[in-house]
């Protein structure tokens, strides 16, 4: 049994979307002015899911090419939060 690449896409983005959430959950659950923050995803997954009719699917015109971006996103996004992790350590 074969996993469309779209599932694996759906998949990879809850397993982020999870792991941002619990990273920022202690900050909402402790401070004050965060305190809302719980509610944002909530609220973001509303107007996609509003959106979603509306949005049109995009053709690749070179997969390899749009590997090479994602790749390119993820390590610059793993790169910004290892630099932030490291300049908070006391």
């Amino acid at each position: 049994m074969r996993i469309p690449g779209a599932l694996y896409a759906w998949i990879i983005a809850g397993i982020l979307w999870l792991w941002t959430f619990w990273a920022c959950a202690g900050e909402w659950q402790n401070t004050d002015a965060y305190s809302y923050g719980f509610f944002v995803p909530i609220l973001a997954g509303y107007f996609f899911w509003r959106r979603w009719p509306e949005l049109k699917p995009v053709g690749i015109s070179d997969p390899e090419a749009s590997r090479a971006w994602g790749l390119l996103l993820l390590v610059r996004g793993y790169r910004d939060w290892e630099t932030d992790r490291k300049s908070t350590r006391l």
